[in-house]
């Protein structure tokens, strides 16, 4: 009889725990391989006393863990009008809401920037950005530096 029952709770605890090691394979996977910043798209405006421009920036995931930011536009600066296109790839990581970038290197720019102007939002290799992304809908997010929102960024694919 105690076999019987012996036996019994030995399947009962086969299956708890092949469920939970499958549990924890999964978790594990989705942790390590979910992308953490979708596809999105947005104007960033940029001023200060030298220059003024808008900018369309298109966010898309390369990896789990890196991110490429397009960067296209027109600056005004004092008399000059400057062409931006500039593809950037980061590597990132997440802590709490906070999302640390480290700029990898800059791909395919396709402009002719002067080398006195170099505004903070054209990053060089080895810069570092720390951005709050914050979900407004199902459809758009707020990217956030230190100060202020950056932009508004809105999913392509839902």
């Amino acid at each position: 009889m105690f076999k019987k029952i012996r036996l019994k709770y030995h399947k009962i605890s086969v299956a708890f725990t092949s469920l939970a090691t499958l549990f924890f394979i999964l978790s594990a996977y989705l942790y390590f391989h979910k992308r953490e910043i979708p596809e999105c798209s947005g104007i960033l405006n940029v001023y200060n006393d030298d220059y003024i421009g808008k900018l369309f920036i298109h966010v898309s995931p390369v990896s789990s863990d890196e991110v490429s930011f397009a960067i296209n536009g027109k600056i005004h600066s004092k008399a000059k009008i400057l062409d931006i296109s500039q593809i950037y790839l980061f590597r990132y990581n997440k802590a709490t809401s906070i999302f640390r970038f480290n700029l990898i290197k800059t791909m395919n720019s396709r402009d002719a920037i002067p080398g006195d102007f170099q505004p903070l939002f054209l990053a060089s290799p080895g810069n570092v950005f720390l951005i709050k992304i914050e979900q407004i809908d199902k459809q758009q997010m707020l990217f956030i530096n230190n100060f202020s929102p950056l932009f508004i960024c809105s999913r392509l694919n839902s």
